[in-house]
């Protein structure tokens, strides 16, 4: 008796044909979605870099350090430097390799 109409199915090389083509479109879906959480946590630390030096600048602003106090300025995270022989202002500078802060902060 024969059956018209139903297919005859796949045989053994279409199959193994397309789980290689899935396998390969697999891999490539998981080095991308790697890709993609590498920048994600290169962004995160950028964003956590900029977060600190910022900080580190306005502690720097709200509570400036004394005119005359070379040894207090060579102590502070940001480097701290005279900006004009004479004036009391002084260039700071704070960051890391991410993310770098410059700023004329007078002192008190």
């Amino acid at each position: 008796m024969k059956l018209s109409g139903l297919g005859r199915g796949f045989t053994l090389v279409e199959v193994c044909v397309a789980v290689a083509v899935l396998a390969t479109g697999l891999a490539a879906l998981g080095c991308f979605v790697a890709g993609f959480g590498q920048l994600r946590s290169a962004e995160r630390a950028r964003i956590e870099s900029v977060i600190e030096a910022v900080s580190s600048m306005e502690k720097l602003v709200e509570s400036p350090p004394p005119c005359n106090d070379s040894l207090y300025a060579l102590l502070l995270s940001p480097s701290f430097r005279q900006a004009l022989a004479g004036a009391h202002l002084y260039y700071a500078e704070t960051g890391d390799s991410l993310v770098r802060l410059r700023r004329i902060v007078r002192c008190r």
